[in-house]
């Protein structure tokens, strides 16, 4: 009788295998990808009350609580954008920087951009009786509202 050669795996077992490190990766990408986001929402939490932070202590030192000075001096296509970019850098020689330029020179709204799924901007509100801001991400698109 000859002896069987049982030198090495089954295709069941190579299944097996090939299956259960199926189930691995694909809980091991859902942790990644929901990590990923999570850190996304983090960090536009973290711009946005950075961005209320630079404005009110803008406001605070210049007093100019319809922020006229930083739309003159930012760029962008929105008022938003004008604002972000402003207090990235000096206004009126004594004012700021108050954000830091994180993508390097020149100074871009895009560093502050929301990067969180469905986030596509900021509402940034400004009440001037009290200088009051609130910066929230948006849905839709940059809106900057002053209210008297």
């Amino acid at each position: 009788m000859k002896k069987a050669n049982n030198n090495g795996f089954t295709l069941v077992e190579l299944v097996i295998v090939v299956a259960i490190l199926g189930v691995l990766s694909a809980i091991t990408i859902y942790a990644y990808v929901s990590f990923v986001e999570k850190a996304r929402l983090r960090a536009d939490e973290v711009h946005a009350q950075n961005i209320k932070n630079a404005l009110s202590i803008y406001i605070y030192e210049s007093n100019d609580t319809n922020v006229s000075r930083l739309l003159a001096v930012g760029t962008g296509p929105t008022d938003v954008d004008k604002v972000i970019t402003a207090l990235q850098g000096v206004i009126d020689g004594k004012y700021g920087p108050y954000l830091e330029d994180i993508g390097g020179p020149p100074a871009s709204a895009d560093d502050y951009n929301p990067k969180a799924k469905g986030r596509n901007g900021w509402i940034i509100s400004i009440n001037t009786s009290n200088s009051y801001v609130n910066v929230v991400p948006s849905t839709t698109v940059d809106n900057l509202t002053i209210i008297p």
